[in-house]
């Protein structure tokens, strides 16, 4: 092996053996944190389907629902018709 062989490795997996390590490091991490927020998020979807669902029917004493007011218009309605 001559020196050019010695240099052209140096240049080629230097950079690579440097930096890897941290890389991979940091890769690790963000998998153990996602695996944490995907068990949160499977903790509160079983809650979810434990819990009733929100009743938007009747009241329970079976009588109507209590009827939204009319409202009234903010402003007065001007005609945009073209004077003939």
């Amino acid at each position: 092996m001559n020196t050019a062989d010695v240099i052209t490795a140096a240049v080629l997996f230097g950079p690579a053996a440097l930096i890897g390590p941290p890389l991979m490091l940091a890769a690790h991490r963000g998998t153990r944190h996602s695996k944490a927020v995907l068990a949160m998020l499977a903790d509160e979807r079983a809650k979810r389907a434990a819990a009733p669902a929100d009743q938007d029917g009747p009241p329970p004493d079976g009588g109507q629902p209590t009827p939204v007011p009319d409202t009234e218009p903010l402003a007065q309605v001007i005609p945009l018709r073209r004077a003939a």
